[in-house]
């Protein structure tokens, strides 16, 4: 025993309590003509820059409009917010491509 350390000689650890932690999944469908315009200022005019507020900024966007998601918000029947949940890495959305996103969520 060296300062109070010392040294375990079994192999094996032992517990004495547990915990269950209830969980439930949920998948969010996000289709391909959904979600791909954003309010970010980037993407949208504020009106600053002699366009009308509110309007796409630049032409690309109409035709091949690409955002990104990085959240996703949980709702109850009467559309409050309920969770939020983040996802792991910002996931491209487009009018060529659909996502599939498996929310856990702990209680």
């Amino acid at each position: 025993m060296i300062a109070g350390i010392t040294r375990c000689t079994t192999k094996y650890f032992k517990a004495r309590k547990s915990e269950f932690l209830p969980s439930k999944h949920y998948f969010v469908r996000v289709k391909n003509q959904e979600f791909n315009y954003s309010n970010n200022p980037s993407f949208v005019s504020d009106g600053t820059d002699g366009k009308q507020a509110g309007t796409i900024r630049f032409n690309q966007f109409f035709t091949n409009p690409q955002s990104y998601i990085t959240t996703v918000g949980l709702y109850n029947d009467s559309n409050e917010l309920v969770a939020v949940a983040k996802v792991s890495q910002p996931v491209m959305k487009s009018f060529d491509n659909e996502s599939l996103i498996k929310v856990r969520l702990d209680f």
